[in-house]
């Protein structure tokens, strides 16, 4: 088992008819090959987002485990996010999703992982130590009182 922490908007494949779970576009799909079921992530989000233009709160809001294998859509089976086919899916289950707005904010998440002032989470998944995973889990759970 492996974990990660991924980018995700939170509202988007909700508007457009897709399922919930991981999306990637064609140029992430060796990314999305590197995971495997049963795999924990840390959903982050982060830029504006497509469905109301709210700008992302760059906060970690939601813990999930990979429940199925790989699928790739065809290109035109939902529509395109920001001009981009966003067709590779990656089944999962949630664990914890918590509103937006009350999830761990980004200078924690850079303090508990020991990045740099100018990291960013752009070219996950990013694959995470279990110790540090549980962690900002359990922080997002005592935050939120689960």
């Amino acid at each position: 088992m492996k974990y990660y922490i991924e980018i995700y908007w939170p509202k988007e494949p909700q508007k457009s008819g897709r399922p919930l779970g991981l999306w990637f576009h064609k140029g992430k799909e060796g990314k999305a090959d590197k995971m495997e079921i049963g795999d924990k992530v840390l959903l982050y989000e982060t830029g504006t987002h497509p469905d109301d233009g709210v700008k992302g709160n760059k906060k970690i809001f939601g813990s999930v485990t990979v429940s199925g294998g790989k699928k790739v859509y065809s290109e035109n089976e939902y529509p395109k996010v920001n001009g981009m086919s966003w067709n590779i899916y990656i089944p999962i289950e949630k664990n914890i999703i918590v509103d937006r707005g009350n999830g761990i904010e980004w200078d924690i998440i850079r303090k508990m992982l020991g990045w740099e002032k100018g990291s960013a989470i752009r070219n996950g998944p990013l694959q995470i130590k279990k110790e540090d995973f549980k962690e900002l889990e359990n922080l997002l759970k005592s935050k939120n009182g689960l």
